[in-house]
């Protein structure tokens, strides 16, 4: 079964959830805005079964500011040949918005 962690939320549990929420989060973002994604560390198991991933992230928009950032790390496990995320965390390392 596939988790998906995130700040703030409930665990998202399921390839339904996660696709509703992703679908949601990309209501945030306008066009020209661009995410990327670097693996900084990767930690096979002995066996090679299973990969731990940790990275980084960043969402800049059009004039190449930064709207999101923070790390990740993902745990894949091998099925049918094919490494598969079934574990996926990821939290921002920006300061939490002000309330007012």
């Amino acid at each position: 079964m596939l988790l998906v962690f995130s700040q703030n939320r409930p665990p998202l549990v399921g390839k339904f959830a996660i696709d509703k929420s992703l679908k949601e989060d990309l209501t945030y973002f306008e066009k020209g805005d661009k995410i990327s994604f670097s693996a900084n560390e990767i930690f096979p198991s002995n066996d090679g079964e299973q990969v731990v991933e940790i990275g980084s992230y960043k969402v800049v928009d059009s004039t190449n500011n930064t709207i999101f950032r923070g790390n990740y790390m993902s745990l894949f496990v091998k099925r049918d040949g094919k490494y598969v995320c079934i574990r996926d965390m990821g939290a921002s390392d920006m300061p939490e918005p002000s309330k007012k």
